[in-house]
């Protein structure tokens, strides 16, 4: 018996649009070439992304008009309000961020099943350097590395609360298969419970690693071709590609920072400060790079934003 996939279209992105100069540009040219790039529309993937992204806003946020434009109450809000202003003042002082970016992601196996069925933590690797989970990078060299498909596949991510292991105990990361709890003074609310992904450097690049299959979803893949001779020296960089390779450089500043110290507990850790965070991966600013408008097409990242 068939059993029926849910449905997913491909459109092709032109050439000379602005959407794919930059999705062009996040790709290290001195590494691949890019042949095409495609568009993928999932309504069932982006429907369990986008409610899920709704359930973790509401749950975690103690932003009044954000939760009142996600739907809660008056009573509801106010509530929720009034029990975060007893969260611990680091925390207070770090609101709550979906943190949703584009981030790589490759496979080794059918990518038609991926675009049609998403990625599934349970079918993670057992003993990966920062557990089984599902798997990104801001790098595509490092994506590159392990795909065999020769095809990229650019996911919306929602990071959240993302905690920084890169220090932590190999044993500890290994054995990973959920996200890591938080402790009772890291909570913003009683709905608080555990960080949203993690994020290590176990080599030289970026790894972000989520837990639940529907904080992810496709929005595109990438066709390419290895070059046979590395570039010595490659064409000059524009400038958004330049923000992008500084940027991989280190662990992104909204990511809780390991901190033994802070509250005198062991693998504790402190959230980012406050502030607005820069990070040229946010989903919203490459598609504002993009020049794309929400219009054009119905499911883009940008619709998320309330």
């Amino acid at each position: 018996m068939n059993l029926v996939k849910a449905p997913f279209t491909r459109s092709r992105v032109v050439p000379t649009s602005s959407e794919y100069r930059i999705l062009s540009e996040m790709i290290d040219s001195a590494q691949v070439t890019v042949l095409q790039v495609d568009r993928v529309i999932n309504p069932h993937l982006w429907s369990k992304f986008t409610t899920t992204r709704k359930q973790l806003l509401m749950s975690k946020s103690n932003d009044w008009e954000l939760l009142t434009a996600l739907g809660l109450g008056e009573a509801e809000v106010h509530h929720q309000v009034q029990v975060g202003m007893s969260a611990h003042s680091d925390v207070l002082t770090s609101a709550y961020s979906d943190n949703v970016a584009l981030l790589f992601h490759c496979t080794r196996e059918n990518v038609d099943t991926i675009l049609s069925e998403g990625l599934d933590e349970r079918l993670g690797r057992s003993g990966g350097l920062l557990g089984k989970g599902i798997y990104f990078t801001d790098d595509p060299t490092k994506a590159v590395s392990y795909d065999k498909k020769l095809t990229l596949l650019i996911f919306a991510v929602y990071l959240g609360d993302c905690l920084d292991v890169t220090k932590q105990d190999d044993r500890v990361k290994q054995s990973l298969v959920r996200e890591p709890r938080k402790y009772q003074d890291q909570k913003r609310n009683p709905g608080d419970l555990s960080y949203d992904s993690i994020v290590g450097r176990p080599g030289s690049a970026n790894e972000f690693v989520i837990f639940n299959r529907y904080q992810s979803c496709p929005l595109y893949t990438v066709q390419y071709v290895k070059k046979t001779t590395i570039d010595v020296k490659p064409p000059p960089y524009t400038s958004l590609q330049n923000h992008l390779i500084q940027h991989r450089k280190q662990v992104p500043a909204f990511a809780w920072s390991p901190q033994s110290a802070w509250q005198a507990k062991v693998g504790s850790s402190k959230p980012p400060g406050p502030g607005t965070v820069s990070w040229p991966f946010y989903a919203q600013t490459l598609y504002e790079e993009m020049k794309v408008k929400v219009s054009q097409v119905k499911t883009r990242v940008c619709e998320v934003n309330v």
